[in-house]
């Protein structure tokens, strides 16, 4: 299908539906799918992007980890920790920030989550 991609980067913030569907607005059962297939193809970065109050805790990494484990071709997880950089970005666009307000400090929090993910068998990287 792809013959030259040897590496797919697949972003994954949420596996309970009802937690992606409430915090991003969309399903993510198709989301999912498409990874699943993906990895029959190619190798697979999955990427964490840790938000707080969303998905920083172990019950939604170990969830996630889980899913990467049902593919053979994953075996590194970037845990990518939230920052509020694209703030200024919607102010000069006139928009509210739908963040507003969620620190970003997960220091401690994200060595935690990182043993986790490691705890699964996976290379776990902090940033991507």
């Amino acid at each position: 299908m792809f013959p030259w991609i040897d590496l797919a980067l697949v972003d994954i913030k949420a596996i309970n539906p009802t937690i992606h569907k409430a915090e991003t607005g969309v399903d993510n059962r198709i989301i999912l799918e498409n990874i699943l297939r993906i990895s029959f193809i190619t190798k697979v970065t999955v990427r964490i992007p840790v938000i707080p109050g969303f998905n920083d805790n172990a019950e939604e990494i170990q969830a996630i980890g889980q899913f990467a484990q049902m593919m053979s071709n994953v075996d590194t997880i970037h845990l990518l920790p939230y920052h509020n950089y694209g703030e200024n970005k919607y102010s000069l666009l006139g928009l509210s920030y739908p963040l507003q307000g969620i620190e970003s400090n997960l220091d401690e929090k994200i060595d935690q989550l990182k043993s986790k993910v490691e705890s699964m068998g996976f290379t776990c990287h902090i940033g991507g």
